[in-house]
């Protein structure tokens, strides 16, 4: 397996607080700091699994909802880089899953199924496509989660799946998180209360890096620190979001759960063969990302 190089960024967040800085900056400064650390701690692994599980509420009808996203990078036998992701979303609307859509990149394309409206699209990310270990490219990550992050299946919950790849693998030089709810400043708690479903969410030797101040949304980052080795990691990832149309309410919440894996038999890796896709309607695919 062929890791990245890990850079811990942000730092320079910390150095040379000016004196206008006020105590919710430092504190807000603080929060995103450690989420940025458990990133490149996230960033290590080789391969990764995101699972997403939550509800859809429209007043009082909830319907259960989830995604699956694996990552892997390995290492073929000429010593070429191979990064390979899997996405798939089901929504269980009377206790059985019905799949929705599944996105699929095969080491060289970005396959993207609807499968309720029955269409697909397929977009290049190894645009070098070389066989020569030294002149692969070194955008082909980033090229890769653009591509996810373009096609038409990445919407809603799943875009906040691939944001988190994105920020953990697209930059060469290590992870790089941006605020999931920029113009807000989080604030660190012990225990997350969900203002949209008036929950209290709290775990053992856990913190939460909280936003919370906008109308609409609000994100919790949980952080487990083991006490045996004082070190972070990322256990779970908040997300409630509240919507009006007319005079329904819309409640979408989940939570993504992050777990380091080399075991992919859940997932695929190869697009749909042409009887999978009989009689389906290709779509123009989004123009491919070039490094």
């Amino acid at each position: 397996m062929k890791s990245f190089p890990i850079i811990v960024a942000g730092l320079a967040l910390a150095a040379g607080t000016s004196a206008q800085t006020t105590p919710a900056q430092t504190a807000g400064q603080a929060a995103e700091l450690r989420i940025q650390g458990v990133f490149d701690k996230l960033r290590m692994n080789d391969g990764l699994h995101f699972s997403i599980t939550g509800t859809e509420r429209v007043d009082k009808v909830s319907t259960p909802i989830n995604s699956d996203l694996y990552y892997q990078t390995s290492t073929d036998s000429t010593g070429r880089v191979v990064i390979k992701s899997n996405l798939i979303d089901s929504i269980s609307p009377n206790g059985v899953p019905v799949y929705t859509s599944e996105t699929i990149a095969d080491g060289k394309l970005v396959w993207a199924y609807d499968r309720i409206q029955h269409t697909y699209s397929v977009v290049p990310y190894d645009v070098q496509n070389s066989q020569d270990p030294s002149l692969q490219s070194p955008t082909y990550a980033r090229d890769l989660l653009y591509s996810m992050n373009q096609s038409a299946s990445a919407s809603g919950r799943s875009s906040y799946a691939t944001r988190l790849l994105r920020e953990l693998y697209a930059d060469p030089s290590g992870a790089k998180y941006r605020s999931w709810m920029p113009g807000r400043t989080p604030y660190e708690t012990s225990t997350y209360h969900d203002p949209f479903n008036n929950l209290d969410i709290t775990a053992p030797n856990s913190v939460y890096e909280v936003y919370d101040t906008d109308p609409r949304r609000a994100i919790a980052f949980e952080i487990y620190t083991d006490p045996n080795t004082n070190e972070d990691s990322l256990s779970r990832i908040y997300f409630t979001e509240r919507a009006q149309f007319g005079t329904k309410v819309k409640v979408t919440s989940w939570s993504l759960a992050p777990t380091a894996t080399n075991d992919f038999s859940a997932a695929r890796f190869a697009p749909y063969n042409r009887d999978e896709i009989r009689g389906w309607r290709p779509l123009v695919a989004p123009r491919p990302v070039r490094g």
